[in-house]
C-alpha cells in the first residue's frame, strides 16, 4: 500500500471518528454566520417582540406548530420568558398542513401578543400551535416560500437562533444550549438592537 493510500485512509478514520464525536455529545454548537447569509435572513418577514427595532440583532426561526419553539418562547432566561427578549421571529412551515395558514394569520396578524399566544396555548403533545390557520394569498406563500429557502440553508429544524454577538459576528445556533444554565451566559452575548429616535426618547436616552 503506498504512502498516499495510507495517509487517504488515516484522514478518513479521522473524520468518521471526528463526526461520531460530535454526535455522541448532541449538542450543536453556535456557528459563524456568512455576512450575505444574514443579509438574506433580515430581508425575510417575521414578527418583532419589541416595537421601534431598526436594526435587530436577534432571528428565531419557528413552526407555528413545534412544541421546541413554543418551549423555547417560555424558556426562564434570569427570571423573564425567553419571548420577553428584542428579537424578530420568524415563521417557517414544515410539521403539518396547518403550520403554513397559521405562519400567514401570525405575519398578518404581526403581534406579539397572538404570537406569545400561539405558544403559551399550544398543544405540545399534539404538535398543535394556538394560531388560528387561514387561507394564503399567492404572495404570502411566495414570501414563506423564500423563508423556506433561506432556512434550508441554514441546516433546518426548529428553532434556530440567528444573531449578532457583542463583537459585531453573525452566529448561528441550532436549537441553543441543552444546558438550561448556559442560557443566560448564550443571552449576554447578543448585540443590543438599535432602536429608532422615537423610542429611544420614550426611554430617557
Amino acid at each position: 500500500m503506498t504512502k498516499f493510500f495510507q495517509l487517504l485512509i488515516t484522514c478518513c478514520l479521522a473524520l468518521v471518528a471526528a463526526t461520531a464525536s460530535a454526535q455522541s455529545t448532541g449538542e450543536p454548537k453556535p456557528e459563524p454566520l456568512p455576512e450575505q447569509t444574514w443579509q438574506h435572513i433580515r430581508s425575510l418577514r417575521g414578527i418583532a417582540t419589541q416595537d421601534g427595532m431598526t436594526t435587530p440583532s436577534l432571528y428565531v426561526f419557528f413552526d407555528p406548530n413545534c412544541p421546541y419553539s413554543a418551549k423555547l418562547w417560555q424558556r426562564q432566561v434570569n427570571g423573564r420568558p425567553f419571548g420577553e427578549i428584542p428579537a424578530v421571529w420568524v415563521p417557517v412551515t414544515f410539521m403539518s398542513q396547518t403550520s403554513v395558514g397559521k405562519a400567514v394569520a401570525l405575519l398578518r396578524a404581526n403581534s406579539k401578543t397572538e404570537l406569545a399566544r400561539n405558544f403559551t396555548e399550544a398543544k405540545l403533545d399534539l404538535r398543535e400551535g394556538a394560531a388560528t390557520p387561514v387561507a394564503h394569498t399567492q404572495a404570502e406563500w411566495l414570501a414563506l416560500g423564500r423563508t423556506k429557502a433561506v432556512w434550508n440553508k441554514l441546516g433546518g429544524g426548529t428553532p434556530i437562533l440567528a444573531y449578532r454577538n457583542k463583537a459585531g459576528e453573525a452566529v448561528l445556533y441550532m436549537g441553543g444550549p441543552a444546558d438550561p444554565a448556559k442560557w443566560a451566559e448564550l443571552v449576554s452575548q447578543f448585540a443590543a438592537p438599535k432602536l429608532s429616535r422615537s423610542l429611544n426618547e420614550y426611554q430617557g436616552k
